[in-house]
């Protein structure tokens, strides 16, 4: 009784990430799936990579209604971040499993500092709302480098990658920060898939749980994307930091003995 509590919590939670600040999937995703439903690590972050997927492709759908996608740096980032991401799942292969699950530690307490910095930062100049946009020479280069490297990360561990995109979208191709919420998603969609594609021969996916996670994180997401304008990001963004402070330490520590 008690697992499926927490299951249906966390789940849901999965999404309501996604929809409010368009990352953070995964960061839970990975860990349910390895500490509470005792999937091997390569299985969970193969099966966080179709939640996270399929949960994002949803949220991008909401976004796209209200016309807060921007098709032209989604593809340009997205469709480099696919060929990363399959690069990195068919690398796993040669990663183990306990290193895989280090790694993935390692990458999210950095994002949590990355994140607490920067929801300490002053917002009041970042635009909110908009759709035109200025890029310049090197907007491009930066994006499909960063486009690169976070999907080759997100091949190995599972991690969406939203916490990187976000601020890339915001500060190298200047969209506004809902903007740059949509199109992150678009672009994690994007990639999940194609890292799917990279694990499918290493792994047997747990179909029944991957499903009833998907549908859990999609009434999240949902719910996610519609409040979103009545609460203070920077808030929300300090309160997940330190949640990724101890989720991260967690799997650390854990892994660590495991090794």
């Amino acid at each position: 009784m008690t697992t499926l509590v927490l299951t249906i919590l966390l789940g849901s939670s999965i999404g309501l990430l996604l929809g409010l600040i368009g990352s953070g999937g995964s960061v839970l995703t990975v860990p349910v799936f390895v500490y509470l439903l005792d999937m091997d690590a390569k299985t969970a972050i193969a099966a966080s990579l179709v939640v996270v997927g399929v949960t994002s492709l949803v949220g991008c759908i909401d976004y796209l209604r209200k016309k807060l996608v921007d098709w032209r740096v989604a593809l340009s980032f997205g469709l480099i971040a696919m060929v990363g991401t399959y690069t990195g799942a068919r690398l796993a292969q040669y990663m183990d499993g306990s290193w895989q699950l280090a790694l993935f530690a390692v990458l999210i307490v950095v994002a949590a500092v990355l994140m607490l910095r920067e929801s300490f930062k002053s917002r009041q100049n970042l635009p909110q709302t908009g759709s035109k946009h200025d890029y310049g020479a090197w907007t491009y280069p930066l994006i499909l480098i960063e486009g690169m490297v976070v999907g080759v990360l997100t091949g190995l561990v599972g991690i969406g990658g939203g916490f990187l995109v976000v601020p890339a979208l915001v500060l190298l191709a200047g969209l506004p920060m809902q903007v740059a919420l949509g199109t992150s998603l678009c672009i994690i969609t994007l990639k999940s898939m194609s890292g799917v594609m990279g694990y499918l021969d290493q792994v047997t996916m747990p179909w029944s749980e991957v499903s009833v996670f998907s549908g859990l994180a999609i009434c999240g997401v949902l719910i996610g994307s519609r409040i979103m304008y009545m609460l203070p990001q920077h808030q929300l963004e300090r309160v997940f930091s330190v949640f990724l402070l101890l989720v991260g330490t967690f799997v650390f520590v854990r892994t660590s003995l495991a090794l």
